[in-house]
């Protein structure tokens, strides 16, 4: 009796690592629409270590036909933008300073909603 109760027990443990239940799709946020809906900023950038300054008064317009327009201090600088559904990567063009060289990119979006891209690189 001991004998069938242990596999009894371990077939009920390991049941549930088998099965679980999919995402509802239904409810994501696509990426291009959280992205060109406003302004953005870098809050937090980190290579290495914190590099965050870099991006200081900078703000981000990612446009519906995939130009990114990068603005500070009055100056723009534009470049382009798409995203890769089946890898979940936004990819960025963007260069003419230092942290707009930082940003060209393929970027993991490893959180999103419809207020919040959070990415990292994948490089």
């Amino acid at each position: 009796m001991k004998n069938r109760v242990l596999p009894l027990i371990w077939v009920g443990l390991l049941l549930p690592l088998f099965f679980s239940c999919e995402p509802d799709d239904s409810v994501s946020v696509a990426v291009d629409e959280v992205v060109t809906s406003g302004n953005w900023k870098v809050v937090y950038y980190f290579d290495d270590k914190d590099e965050t300054y870099k991006f200081n008064g900078y703000s981000f317009v990612f446009s519906t036909d995939g130009k990114l327009t990068a603005t500070f201090s009055g100056q723009n600088k534009t470049g382009a933008w798409s995203v890769n559904s089946s890898s979940n990567k936004l990819i960025m063009t963007i260069s003419g300073t230092d942290a707009l060289d930082d940003m060209t990119d393929d970027w993991l979006i490893v959180e999103k909603t419809d207020s919040l891209s959070n990415s990292k690189t994948t490089t």
